[in-house]
């Protein structure tokens, strides 16, 4: 129930009275009431529930507003999120669970497709409290084996490193060997990222001609909710092709960078992997 002229300043005012706001993103106007919605990010969980208590159907955002805003916990609210890297193919969420559950509350695992130049997973863990995700980093990132046999440690850091740092620069640069081409340098960063009215914009290229849409809304539908897949005609001297992927939230398509751009195939026989970047309003 915000105004529809209403700025992530106005917003990033009130709501840091309770806590750091480390991110706010305003939602499209309501066709019917013109009213808008917003998401917010707080460092801390503590932030956010304080916030709830105290505004959540009682403060109008503006003194002349109808009704008082409404404040809640967003759905799919996970915790805080790391990215784990150099687990093995076989990998299991208990596992993960046990091991990440040492340092505090693990509210969410997600494991992801192996790699399928070598077999490797990535994952993401999720804590209750960031505090736990540090002591994680610390303790376990270029130094603990999954498993005995293991040939190299995992790696662990901040999924996003808008939000912490990125813990080693946001990459999977170096510890692993073969690694680094799981880490977000395939996008533009938070500047350039894309939203358009179909949803959270990328640019996907180095695909067969003969790629379906289907083909991709399956491979990308993995990190969220894909809003709309569009190809474009083959290249006129190669003959690949390029598509636009939109996500309905700005976390799905970073994950999707992450996870797939410079490194994964879209077919077993393909030649390359394929690029997974952020789009333009006016192309890739």
């Amino acid at each position: 129930d915000l105004p529809s002229d209403v700025t992530s300043e106005e917003i990033q005012t009130v709501f840091s009275t309770y806590g750091e706001v480390t991110n706010v993103h305003l939602l499209f106007p309501s066709p019917t009431s013109q009213n808008r919605a917003a998401l917010l990010h707080y460092r801390t969980k503590e932030s956010a529930q304080d916030a709830i208590t105290v505004l959540n159907g009682v403060y109008k955002i503006r003194a002349d507003a109808p009704n008082p805003i409404k404040v809640a916990w967003a759905r799919g609210h996970d915790g805080f999120k790391m990215f784990v890297g150099g687990l093995p193919g076989d990998i299991r969420e208990e596992e993960l669970k046990t091991v990440f559950g040492t340092y505090g509350e693990v509210t969410s695992t997600h494991i992801m497709p192996p790699n399928q130049e070598n077999g490797r997973v990535a994952a993401f863990v999720y804590y209750a409290k960031a505090e736990s995700g540090e002591d994680a980093i610390n303790v376990l990132d270029g130094k603990y084996k999954i498993r005995v046999d293991a040939e190299q440690p995992i790696q662990v850091m901040w999924a996003k490193s808008k939000d912490k740092g990125g813990g080693k620069g946001g990459s999977w640069e170096g510890g692993g060997g073969g690694w680094s081409s799981w880490g977000g340098s395939g996008g533009k960063g938070s500047d350039g990222k894309c939203k358009t009215k179909d949803g959270w914009k990328l640019f996907v290229g180095g695909l067969p001609k003969d790629v379906s849409e289907d083909e991709i809304r399956t491979v990308f539908s993995t990190y969220g909710t894909v809003a709309m897949v569009h190809l474009m005609p083959p290249h006129a001297m190669s003959g690949r092709v390029a598509s636009f992927v939109f996500y309905e939230s700005e976390q799905s398509a970073d994950d999707a960078i992450m996870a797939l751009h410079d490194v994964y195939k879209i077919r077993a026989d393909a030649e390359a992997p394929i690029t997974v970047k952020w789009g333009t309003d006016r192309g890739g």
